[in-house]
């Protein structure tokens, strides 16, 4: 299975290691940044963090993944009537 990033942090967080998600959408951009190498990111990313620009985003651990995943199958079972589950929806 293709490690992603919400089980890369499921991992270091099982591992206790502090560490902050960020949404790219969420990290703060200006008009001239046409440049992008690693570097520099690194050195943005470092002084957005230090000066408390970035926010950080919730990530799932493995229950709360459990959980939307039997409320979605609930939800996909109400929606076809009961199919799956038909004594879920009995009133």
């Amino acid at each position: 299975m293709k490690k992603t990033v919400r089980y890369v942090a499921m991992d270091v967080h099982a591992e206790t290691i502090a560490i902050a998600m960020v949404a790219p959408t969420l990290i703060p951009t200006q008009a001239r940044d046409r440049v992008k190498t690693d570097r520099r990111d690194a050195g943005k990313l470092a002084r957005y963090l230090r000066g408390g620009d970035l926010t950080a985003v919730w990530v799932a651990d493995e229950a709360s993944e459990a959980l939307r995943d039997l409320l979605h199958a609930l939800q996909l079972d109400h929606a076809t009537r009961g199919s799956i589950c038909p004594f879920c929806w009995t009133k």
